[in-house]
């Protein structure tokens, strides 16, 4: 690298130092420039001897010191493996501590020593590590985040699952002195931002994304209480109710919508059949074209106004009709007629007007 950010373990000799000696004995220290001893690195010698040695600066960033027998004598009885002598440092869990980057296993999760010491990342309940071919890729969680909208606060779809002797130093944005677990944990809950909170003894830390510096030790002591979505509530419960909403807004616009649809189809139908009805009206007015059953000639109102000279000489009355006296020229003949005008149109009238001209045209 070529910046350095901060040492998760050092020989406190900045400045001094200047090479790492791994000598025949087995034993890895730090000397000046004139050639001085400064300070051991690692003391549990091996005979070169006995043992193959190896130290390797390896991938969790812990340099450790392995030997190898040479022979069964030199084993003490055990198996012939490599073992570790030393590591560097003790524990790299705890070492590191800057106030930037993820430490030794990634953001959101946690780090402790397993079997030969050997660095272990894992993931908390409701989490996932983000690269399955990398174990210290980092976790992410596996649940939506809270809804910050005060309308969907979502508190109650959320819980939390404890962890004893649990921490992630230097990620907290807010601490609370004197407290009970219980309002820790409220405090936390009512928080959209708080992905998990820090109890112990009285004090109450709130961290935030992304987690760092995870570690699991028993010297840590109290608990982290990590808030997870319920099991029992979908992820996007908060996405739904808002989509439940929307959805009743759509529907309620589509019913307005199909409200004045309606009530135009509505006023459109009105007017057809108001045309329609005056056109009925209007046609029952006319006279009709032709009469069934009869083969006479029809004449328009206006010939009939010339023929009677106006409707001038009036021959007789009835209930409903007159009668004028007309003349009608046909091939310069004039013939006298009766024309009889109706006063009113109804549907006996009609008929019965009807009946006189078929009586009289079968005459």
């Amino acid at each position: 690298m070529d910046n350095v950010i901060f040492a998760y373990w050092s020989t406190q000799t900045v400045g001094t130092g200047f090479q790492v000696i791994f000598n025949q004995s087995g034993y890895i220290f730090l000397v000046a420039q004139n050639g001085s001893f400064l300070n051991y690195v690692a003391s549990n010698a091996a005979s070169s001897s006995q043992f193959y040695q190896r130290a390797i600066l390896e991938y969790d960033g812990v340099l450790r010191h392995y030997v190898y027998p040479k022979s069964a004598n030199s084993a003490g009885g055990r198996a012939r493996a490599w073992s570790i002598m030393d590591f560097i440092p003790s524990n790299i869990c705890l070492s590191v501590g800057g106030s930037t980057g993820a430490n030794a296993c990634g953001f959101n999760s946690f780090c402790y020593l397993g079997t030969d010491q050997m660095t272990m990342c894992d993931c908390p309940t409701g989490y996932s590590i983000i690269d399955p071919n990398d174990r210290m890729s980092g976790c992410k969680p596996n649940f939506a985040a809270q809804n910050c909208d005060k309308e969907a606060h979502e508190t109650d779809h959320f819980t939390f699952n404890d962890m004893l002797n649990t921490d992630w130093p230097l990620s907290d944005y807010a601490y609370f002195h004197s407290v009970t677990e219980d309002w820790c944990r409220q405090v936390c809950l009512n928080d959209c931002f708080c992905a998990v909170a820090i109890y112990r003894n009285g004090n109450c830390w709130k961290k935030r994304y992304p987690l760092s510096n995870g570690r699991v030790n028993d010297n840590i002591g109290g608990k982290a209480l990590i808030k997870i979505r319920n099991t029992n509530v979908t992820a996007n419960s908060s996405v739904s109710k808002k989509s439940n909403r929307s959805t009743l807004i759509i529907i309620g616009s589509v019913l307005l919508g199909s409200s004045t649809f309606l009530n135009l189809l509505l006023l459109s139908s009105l007017l057809v059949y108001a045309f329609y009805f005056n056109r009925l009206k209007s046609n029952r007015l006319q006279p009709n074209q032709v009469l069934p059953g009869l083969n006479v000639r029809r004449f328009s109102f206006k010939e009939l106004q010339g023929a009677t000279n106006g409707f001038n000489e009036e021959l007789g009355r009835g209930a409903c009709s007159t009668v004028y006296k007309g003349i009608l020229k046909n091939d310069n003949i004039e013939n006298a007629v009766a024309v009889k005008k109706l006063h009113k149109i109804a549907t006996e009238g009609e008929q019965e007007f009807k009946a006189e001209v078929c009586s009289i045209s079968k005459d």
